[in-house]
C-alpha cells in the first residue's frame, strides 16, 4: 500500500482465498514471540493502517523540523511532541512548535491540519 508520502506499507504474502477473505502472513498474536501465520483482515482495517501511517509521516516530519528548528524535542506520543526549553521561551516555542507542526509537505497540500498547544511544568494528558 503506498501512503500518500509515498512511502509503502508491505503485507507479506497477500491473497484472496476462495471465499473472497484477504489475508496476508504475519504474526498471531500481540506478542513478538506470536507464531507466523496467515492473518485476515478487511477494507476497514486496512484504511486504518494507512491513516495511522500517514498521521506517522507527519508526526516523523514534524520531529525533523523541530530538531533542525533548535527545539529539544523530549517526548513524542502518538499524536504529541513535547520540547523542553527554559520557562521564559516556553509561549514562543510553543507557537513555534505548532507552525512547525502545521507545515504541509508537498504530498499533504490542501488537508485541513491543525493543532493545540500548550505549556507547562510537567507532562500532562488530557
Amino acid at each position: 500500500m503506498v501512503l500518500p508520502s509515498g512511502r509503502a506499507l508491505y503485507y507479506r504474502k497477500p491473497r484472496i482465498d476462495t471465499a473472497g477473505d484477504l489475508s496476508y502472513l504475519g504474526r498471531l498474536g500481540q506478542d513478538e514471540q506470536g507464531a507466523i501465520g496467515r492473518v485476515r483482515t478487511w477494507g476497514s482495517r486496512l484504511a486504518e493502517n494507512a491513516t495511522q501511517a500517514t498521521a506517522r509521516d507527519f508526526q516523523a516530519e514534524s520531529l525533523v523540523r523541530a530538531h533542525d528548528a533548535g527545539l529539544r524535542v523530549v517526548l513524542h506520543s502518538h499524536d504529541e511532541l513535547c520540547a523542553e526549553v527554559p520557562e521564559a521561551d516556553a509561549e514562543a516555542a510553543s507557537a513555534s512548535l505548532a507552525e512547525l507542526m502545521t507545515h504541509l509537505s508537498e504530498w499533504a497540500i490542501g488537508l485541513p491540519l491543525k493543532v493545540e498547544g500548550w505549556t507547562g511544568r510537567h507532562f500532562r494528558k488530557d
